[in-house]
């Protein structure tokens, strides 16, 4: 039945129609959709985006990606098991790949369904009998291009309520302040504790000293924890500063952050792979211990994390899978692909938005690769035990020194790879950090506000949640658990909600128009691996 005479087959329907879940937000509509001129919407102003292209977009991804799961990874295959943890990164990476595919599809189907909606909405409003067909009659777009996204932004949990209903939607919007809060506070423990560690200021801590911040805070010495506020009242002004430009302005920004990113990933491989090669540890034969009648080294020449395990006996990481610990394991690696959240306001990065499938897949393969081998290399390199890897692996580095000798100064060559290094988590969490403040920010608006746009509203509500996050990182520093509530909300975000929008926007769009294929709808589409992945 054409859509046309559905409209005109009874008031009941079209009042119904009308009802459609799009108010349990208030913006699911558009303000100005009583302006729409139906006859010139075409598939071309429907792929109008923000301009960007695929490698902007992939480079955002990444940012999303890694935030700071790369960093306590290693720790977390150290100990659930490298084998075990490898199959598993594999099998999250595909889940996670899947899922943001199906987001994408989900996306067009509703900016169908929206539109559709505000077109009866008008032909309410107006006096004059139906002039025009409606959007699913259009010739200008049949088939697919009737899910084209447009430059319109619909939120995760907008979506939400449009398929799945009220609750549903509440339930959403909910794992996303967790998640995203969750690892906004991550981020910013991980700046302040990185900068505390590698570059305590004169100011609080004297020359030499080391501040370890492994502890809580409260266990800490007076001047590490007056060091960590400091850097932590720097990171709030930086974040506040940021926050106040639009994705779109940040396109220098996040493809230069991508990139220092990956130069110091890389940096930290070729190091453990050097390392292995030049000083392996060989068990009963350690001709890398300390000296026979050796001096107390001072704080400040502590040996070298890298050859640190090997000065009190090294024990291996788990080989195969350690059951007990792969609860928080898994929770961990589903942390570490982490940026479906994020999927509207990516997309809109894009002027091609058919690109958008295979920018997210690529994004999770890179991202795979990299976790198995630095996880892996990092895991057998420096083992478990009181000195082996850390729950950040980049304080590992701390002192490197490239020598077999564990109480050499290194050079200045070493030094300013040990300070790269453990410097590089403050730039991933920069970029992770501001586009959760984004993302969150427009889903709790368009649940809150009736004119979510207001460039003030935007601002302040990106503020409001760096000052909620940033004091959560002023209270408690534990790593471990803040990966766990995030990794708890993740799971909804990554393979629940994913997976029932899939399948309940296909049976909407199919109710309403008779198809529910979009252009970017791929073999993983069909029905049964959305039930496969609940």
């Amino acid at each position: 039945m054409s859509r046309s005479r559905l409209l005109n087959d009874s008031d009941d329907t079209r009042s119904n129609l009308s009802t459609f879940p799009t108010s349990n937000f208030p913006n699911v509509t558009s303000s100005t959709s009583s302006h729409l001129n139906r006859d010139t919407i075409t598939p071309q102003i429907l792929q109008k985006g923000a301009g960007a292209g695929a490698i902007t977009a992939f480079a955002f991804t990444l940012n999303y990606i890694f935030g700071a799961g790369v960093l306590s990874l290693p720790y977390t295959v150290a100990r659930a098991g490298v084998i075990g943890s490898a199959v598993f990164m594999l099998f999250t990476a595909l889940i996670s790949s899947l899922s943001m595919v199906w987001l994408v599809e989900v996306c067009g189907r509703a900016e169908a369904i929206t539109r559709y909606v505000e077109e009866l909405r008008i032909e309410q409003k107006s006096d004059s009998p139906l002039r025009t067909q409606i959007i699913a009659d259009r010739l200008e777009i049949q088939g697919k291009d009737l899910f084209r996204i447009s430059s319109r932004r619909l939120e995760m949990n907008q979506i939400s309520s449009l398929f799945l209903g009220y609750w549903p939607s509440w339930l959403y919007s909910t794992s996303v302040i967790f998640y995203a809060l969750g690892s906004m506070w991550f981020y910013a423990v991980i700046f302040a504790r990185s900068l505390t560690e590698t570059v305590p200021l004169s100011m609080f801590v004297d020359s030499g000293d080391h501040c370890d911040l492994s502890v809580p805070l409260y266990e800490t010495t007076k001047e590490c924890y007056h060091n960590y506020f400091f850097y932590l009242g720097i990171f709030l002004i930086l974040t506040m500063f940021l926050s106040l430009f639009e994705l779109a302005e940040q396109k220098k920004l996040q493809n230069s952050l991508s990139i220092m990113a990956m130069t110091c990933i890389f940096i930290m491989i070729i190091t453990l792979v050097v390392e292995a090669i030049q000083h392996p540890y060989i068990a009963g034969n350690d001709n890398r211990t300390t000296p026979t009648t050796p001096t107390a080294p001072s704080s400040s020449s502590l040996p070298s994390p890298l050859t640190t395990p090997l000065l009190r006996g090294y024990e291996p990481p788990v080989i195969g899978i350690s059951i007990k610990d792969f609860g928080d394991a898994f929770m961990n690696f589903v942390l570490a692909f982490m940026a479906h959240h994020g999927v509207p306001g990516l997309i809109q990065l894009m002027e091609n938005k058919k690109q958008a499938p295979k920018v997210f897949v690529s994004a999770m393969c890179v991202s795979c690769s990299i976790y198995l081998v630095l996880g892996s290399i990092a895991a057998l390199y420096f083992g478990l035990g009181k000195d082996g890897i850390k729950s950040l692996i980049t304080l590992d580095w701390y002192n490197f020194n490239g020598s077999s000798n564990p109480l050499s100064d290194g050079n200045v060559f070493t030094k300013s790879i040990s300070y790269i290094v453990r410097l590089y988590p403050c730039v991933s969490v920069i970029a992770a950090f501001v586009l959760n403040a984004d993302t969150l920010g427009s889903a709790m608006r368009v649940m809150l506000f009736s004119n979510p746009e207001s460039q003030t509203l935007k601002v302040a509500s990106r503020w409001v949640i760096v000052w909620i996050s940033i004091s959560c990182a002023a209270l408690m520093t534990k790593i471990a658990v803040i990966v766990s509530i995030c990794g708890l909300a993740g799971v909804n975000l990554v393979m629940v909600f994913p997976s029932l929008l899939q399948i309940y926007s296909k049976k909407r769009c199919y109710e309403l128009f008779e198809r529910h294929a979009t252009p970017y709808t791929g073999f993983f589409s069909a029905d049964v691996y959305p039930y496969l992945m609940l």
